[in-house]
Order: C-alpha cells, then sequence, then structure tokens
C-alpha cells in the first residue's frame, strides 16, 4: 500500500496557510475543505479545482501551490 501527500498552500495580503492530505495512490483524494474538488485523475496527473466563496474572506486569493512528494524520494 502506498500513500502520496498532498500539501495545499494559500495565500492572501494577510499571510500564509497551509494544510496536508495524505491519501492512498489508488483512491482521489478527498478535500479538506468544501472548496478544493477532484476534477480529473489517473495514475500520473490530478486535476484540481478551487471555487472560492464570496462569505469566505474580503480578502482575494493571491496564489495556490501544489506540490507532490513521494515516498522515500527527494525533492
Amino acid at each position: 500500500m502506498q500513500y502520496l501527500t498532498y500539501f495545499k498552500q494559500a495565500t492572501n495580503e494577510c499571510g500564509t496557510a497551509t494544510s496536508r492530505l495524505d491519501t492512498l495512490v489508488q483512491t482521489v483524494p478527498s478535500s479538506q475543505d468544501a472548496s478544493l474538488q477532484v476534477t480529473a485523475s489517473s495514475k500520473d496527473y490530478v486535476s484540481l479545482v478551487w471555487y472560492t466563496y464570496s462569505n469566505d474572506s474580503e480578502s482575494e486569493l493571491l496564489s495556490f501551490i501544489i506540490e507532490k512528494h513521494e515516498e522515500h524520494k527527494s525533492i
């Protein structure tokens, strides 16, 4: 059984927030936030989309960073 770890990071003028998601390779990651959804995936890729909600914050998001780290491999 192999797990992948995904990190998501959101940044705006107030700062940066990061969260971690550990998931099995053969499953689509479930989002830890309702605004993140997986739209497509295979063994080689995953397509993600974010939906912003008007009541989340008055601060506009500046960027998203997605990193994939495979077990026992360095980047």
